[in-house]
């Protein structure tokens, strides 16, 4: 259909989405809300979102198997001129398709403020980063946001990416205020 970008995402390389108005959201937009989904890909790896990545990108947005149809709602801000970047890393010469559903904005004027950062991964509990061994099913941890990566001492909500891995079985990850 080719609604925002035209064909397959390559492996390796950043492409640009206009984010700013399109989907109702303002030409103004200094973020967006979305829901970004992988179909098709040809090998697995990750995407990423953001106003302007470098290759690699620091950090992920999506990570997937080949073949899964599998998607993550996030909130990114937007290069000054509207524009997302999206980058697919993966094998030389995979391919994915990508469909972004947007289901909100920020605009530089309003209520809530939204302050975008350079993504900093504050937990990596296969490292030791934030906390320390792998999650147990049922049994609540806190991780502590406020004052690390950028987030203000402050801040009231933060925007975030949780991956999961090396799950022992299925399950699901619940993150809120303790």
């Amino acid at each position: 259909m080719g609604l925002g970008l035209s064909g397959a995402l390559a492996a390796n390389g950043a492409r640009t989405l206009q984010g700013a108005g399109r989907g109702g959201g303002p030409a103004g937009a200094t973020a967006v809300t979305i829901n970004l989904t992988v179909v098709n890909q040809t090998a697995g790896g990750y995407l990423s979102a953001g106003p302007t990545l470098t290759v690699p990108p620091a950090t992920s947005t999506l990570n997937f198997p080949a073949g899964d149809i599998r998607a993550n709602a996030i909130t990114v801000p937007l290069a000054p001129d509207g524009g997302l970047q999206l980058v697919y890393m993966a094998r030389a010469g995979a391919t994915t398709n990508v469909v972004a559903d947007v289901t909100g904005y920020y605009a530089a004027s309003g209520g809530a403020t939204y302050t975008a950062l350079t993504p900093a991964r504050l937990l990596d509990s296969r490292i030791g980063v934030g906390l320390a061994g792998p999650f147990s099913a049922a049994v609540p941890r806190t991780l502590q946001v406020a004052g690390r990566g950028g987030v203000p001492a402050g801040a009231t909500a933060v925007t975030i990416n949780l991956t999961v891995v090396n799950q022992t079985a299925g399950g699901h990850l619940s993150a809120g205020p303790p």
